[in-house]
């Protein structure tokens, strides 16, 4: 199934010269049986997802599309929101982290007009100041003799963005 990026976000990545997604909070409401409240009562977003389209109507229990720039610091998760070359590229990507992680919850692949992207959640670092959402790139399509060139913004819980090496290591 194709999910069709909604509109672009903020962050842009100079060197490929393409802004990344709107990233969107969807909170749904769930039976209280299932977090522990009383039996029988619904609980309005007590249960979070992410992504990149912002559709709720295929969702059942949605009570909230919001979109978002950053995390906020009582979310559990951090987000890596990562660009690819080609939905092979993507899908294969995926496919490693559900090899590697299956607990968080994995997003599927998201077309833009410019590229592929994936979303992704993950195990907030206690070395972080909070949950904060990773943005990605790979500013090659084949590495090739020059190897991996990687581009890596971050934007902190307080909202604060800056270019991080956390996950690209340069």
């Amino acid at each position: 199934m194709k999910s069709i990026v909604r509109k672009r976000g903020r962050i842009f990545c100079k060197p490929l010269n393409l802004h990344f997604p709107q990233i969107y909070r969807l909170s749904r409401r769930m039976p209280a049986e299932q977090i522990s409240a009383a039996p029988g009562e619904w609980i309005a977003g007590s249960h979070v997802e992410f992504s990149l389209s912002g559709e709720a109507s295929s969702r059942s229990g949605i009570v909230c599309v919001e979109p978002i720039e950053h995390l906020a610091p009582s979310d559990q998760n951090s987000l890596v929101l990562r660009h690819h070359w080609s939905r092979s590229r993507a899908q294969a990507y995926l496919q490693g982290v559900e090899d590697s992680n299956s607990v968080l919850p994995i997003g599927g692949v998201f077309v833009s007009d410019q590229a592929f992207f994936t979303l992704i959640q993950r195990a907030t670092s206690k070395a972080w100041r909070g949950p904060a959402i990773f943005y990605l790139a790979d500013l090659f399509e084949d590495d090739g003799v020059l190897g991996a060139q990687n581009w890596e913004t971050s934007a902190a819980c307080d909202g604060i963005i800056k270019r991080t090496d956390i996950f690209c290591n340069g």
